[in-house]
């Protein structure tokens, strides 16, 4: 089914019937990436009084209870809620259901010993000045993202000179394939987060970034659609599912 898409009074064509997936499944059965130590979701059967409700044990149903951590195991995505005193709720932000988005592919440079992203690489690989989603796939990018712990194993992040560059260019939704846009020991600065959201001045309400994504290689370079799907769960940070779509002319 093809589809055109009108944004800033430009038409995209996209085909509705070949979405391609960036988002990581939650697997409460499986393997999943975790980080800041949230280990691995679960899911049990619920047991009323010796009562266990799964079919593997001659219940009629399968009724499961489920723990997550939203922050450190597989795709999600969050609001200021994450630093803001407001505790904002995910669910109240809509974002557009098809939004322009930029998917660039960046090798964290070495800092002593850390690896970041940094302006310079940024400004280098963007090239639309419509798009208001970001997409940051990382090298290596080996299938090990969707299920790698990252915890006390200081993963890339972005400078802060690349944050704001992100935020100059008016990008209202950053994607990307890291656990988070700061450094994992910071001493709880956050800064490149108060710098996305503004906390210090005017906070903006309606950005949104998305870590733990995984971009297969086969996904070039270049301008798509976006539909960033947010669980309708009442949190700062929820399980999602962005989809992509190439755009076939514009």
């Amino acid at each position: 089914m093809l589809a055109t898409i009108q944004i800033s009074d430009c038409d995209y064509m996209i085909n509705l019937d070949k979405p391609i997936e960036i988002g990581i499944p939650l697997n409460p059965f499986g393997k999943n990436p975790s980080c800041f130590h949230a280990g691995q979701p679960k899911a049990e059967p619920m047991n009323f009084q010796g009562f266990i409700c799964s079919i593997e044990k001659g219940a009629p149903v399968n009724f499961y209870s489920t723990t997550i951590v939203p922050h450190g195991q597989g795709t999600h995505t969050e609001c200021v809620g994450h630093i803001s005193r407001s505790f904002q709720k995910v669910n109240e932000i809509l974002p557009n259901p098809f939004m322009l988005a930029e998917l660039i592919t960046i090798k964290p440079e070495s800092l002593e010993e850390d690896h970041v992203i940094t302006k310079a690489q940024i400004d280098e690989h963007v090239n639309n000045k419509l798009a208001t989603a970001l997409i940051i796939r990382t090298l290596p990018n080996s299938d090990e993202k969707r299920t790698i712990d990252y915890s006390n194993t200081n993963p890339p992040y972005l400078t802060t000179q690349a944050i704001e560059f992100i935020v100059k260019q008016n990008y209202s939704h950053l994607l990307l394939d890291l656990p988070s846009v700061d450094k994992e020991k910071d001493d709880g600065a956050v800064q490149n987060h108060k710098i996305f959201w503004d906390v210090d001045g005017k906070i903006n309400e309606n950005r949104t970034i998305t870590e733990l994504i995984y971009v297969p290689d086969e996904v070039e370079n270049g301008l798509y659609i976006l539909n960033l799907q947010l669980s309708n769960v009442v949190l700062d940070a929820v399980p999602s599912r962005p989809i992509l779509y190439a755009v076939l002319q514009n």
